[in-house]
C-alpha cells in the first residue's frame, strides 16, 4: 500500500469525531502523558487538531507532516498560534528539517503506516533528539488482538453468534476487495504488538510503559524514555 498516496490529498486526520469538544477531550487525555516543557515535536501532526491543544503547554512546538493538504489545513487551524512551526517532512527527511532537541517527541495514529524497520529507525533518531529527562510518546497504536476481536464484534460488548459470523465474513470480504484493488488488506494500516516496542526499547536503552487509550478500545499508547531517566515499572497492554 502506498500510504503517501493514500494521505496526500486528505485535509483532516482520522479521529473518531471532528467535533471540537471531542478533540479537546482527546487532547486532554494525551496531555496527561506529554506533560509540558520547552520544545515539543509532533510527527504526523496532520491538520493540527491535537497540536493546537498541545501548544499552550510548551514554549515552542514543531508540527511535521508529509502531506501538503494536511499542512494547509493545519496552517488555518493554527493561525494566530505564535509558538508553532510547521514543516513538510516524512520519516526519512524529518531529522534534517527539524534541528535541535525536544522535551517531548510524539505521534498519534502514525505507526500503523510504518513498517517495523521504520519504527525502529524513527525511535533511534528520536531518542538521540531528546533533551535530558525527555520522552517519546506513540499514541493510538493498533493492538493486534483487540482489533481482531473488534472486527468480529467481540470487543467489550457481547455479540450474538450470528453477528460474529456476519462481521467475520464481512471483514474477510472487505480485505479481499482491497487487495484486488491494489490496496493494503487493512486500509486502517497495520497493528503493532507491545512485544515489538519492548524489543526496540531494550535495543536502544529505553524504558517503556503501555496505557490503553481512553477513546479507542482497540488502541494503546507507548511511553518511552531513556533508561537513566528512571521511569518506574511497565504496565500491560
Amino acid at each position: 500500500m502506498d500510504w503517501a498516496r493514500h494521505w496526500e490529498d486528505r485535509t483532516h486526520g482520522g479521529h473518531a469525531s471532528q467535533d471540537e469538544e471531542f478533540l479537546a477531550r482527546e487532547a486532554r487525555e494525551k496531555l496527561l502523558y506529554l506533560g509540558s516543557g520547552d520544545r515539543l515535536l509532533d510527527f504526523g501532526c496532520g491538520s493540527g487538531d491535537l497540536l493546537v491543544h498541545y501548544a499552550p503547554h510548551f514554549r515552542a512546538c514543531v508540527g511535521a507532516d508529509f502531506s501538503p493538504t494536511m499542512l494547509d489545513s493545519a496552517r488555518k487551524r493554527l493561525s494566530g498560534v505564535a509558538n508553532v512551526t510547521l514543516v513538510q517532512a516524512d520519516a526519512k527527511s524529518e531529522w534534517h528539517k527539524v534541528p535541535g532537541r525536544f522535551d517531548c517527541i510524539t505521534t498519534a495514529g502514525v505507526d500503523q503506516y510504518l513498517s517495523r524497520a521504520e519504527i525502529s529507525t524513527f525511535l533511534e533518531a528520536a531518542r538521540d533528539h531528546l533533551n535530558p529527562g525527555g520522552r517519546i510518546v506513540i499514541f493510538d497504536t493498533i493492538h493486534p488482538q483487540r482489533h481482531a476481536l473488534r472486527e468480529v464484534g467481540l470487543g467489550f460488548e457481547r455479540a450474538p453468534l450470528w453477528r460474529v459470523a456476519y462481521l467475520a465474513a464481512r471483514t474477510r470480504a472487505a480485505m479481499a476487495w482491497h487487495v484486488l484493488n491494489g490496496k493494503a488488506a487493512r486500509t486502517i494500516g497495520e497493528p503493532h504488538s507491545p512485544a515489538l516496542y519492548r524489543a526496540i526499547a531494550a535495543r536502544f536503552g529505553l524504558t517503556v510503559e503501555f496505557v490503553m487509550s481512553a477513546f479507542y478500545d482497540y488502541r494503546y499508547h507507548v511511553i518511552l524514555r531513556p533508561a537513566q531517566s528512571g521511569l518506574a515499572g511497565e504496565s500491560t497492554a
